[in-house]
């Protein structure tokens, strides 16, 4: 019951989620999540913030940067 709900897909799998922030590495992380975070940010922003392409969304590119920092947090140790 209690790997269950560690792992159960509610809330976007926010127990996962808890769980890996509490961890220190070394640990294999289940890279679906990580992975799918990654496929979402970059499908569901824009690229730019206006239509003449000036303006990069740099918050689209916090968010891929912080998401591909945690993969490669588990791959360094």
């Amino acid at each position: 019951e209690e790997l269950c709900e560690l792992i159960s897909s509610s809330n976007n799998y926010s127990n996962v989620r808890k769980a890996l922030a509490k961890t220190t590495p070394p640990c294999i992380p289940f890279l679906g999540i990580l992975f799918t975070d990654i496929v979402f940010i970059s499908d569901g922003n824009q690229d730019y913030l206006d239509s003449e392409k000036k303006l990069i969304n740099v918050f689209k590119k916090q968010l891929l940067a912080k998401s591909i920092f945690q993969v490669q947090k588990y791959q360094n140790v």
